[in-house]
């Protein structure tokens, strides 16, 4: 019931008109565009930078590839979670 009332409201706020114009469509497919190129760009930057902490970690310490593996696991994590941060900061 409450999903129900979103949606009339909704409708209620955009006339036909602008429907018929694609205005609100192109407006969410921008939105999609930047969101897409933020998460791939975050996503490369994350794992570039622990990458490169964790070479120069093994360089430093002498454990040639687990330090590098380790960084590169716990990359994901840490760059799901960026991304998360800032979508919810630029489209809220």
């Amino acid at each position: 019931m409450k999903m129900k009332k979103v949606v009339n409201s909704l409708e209620a706020q955009i006339s036909k008109d602008d429907l018929d114009d694609g205005k609100y469509f192109d407006m969410f497919r921008e939105k999609r565009i930047k969101a897409s190129k933020n998460i791939i760009l975050i996503t490369l930057m994350g794992i570039g930078l622990f990458l490169a902490v964790g070479m120069s970690f093994d360089y430093f310490v002498g454990t040639k590839p687990f330090g590098t593996l380790a960084l590169l696991i716990l990359s994901f994590p840490v760059t799901q979670f960026v991304i998360f941060r800032v979508l919810k900061k630029k489209f809220n």
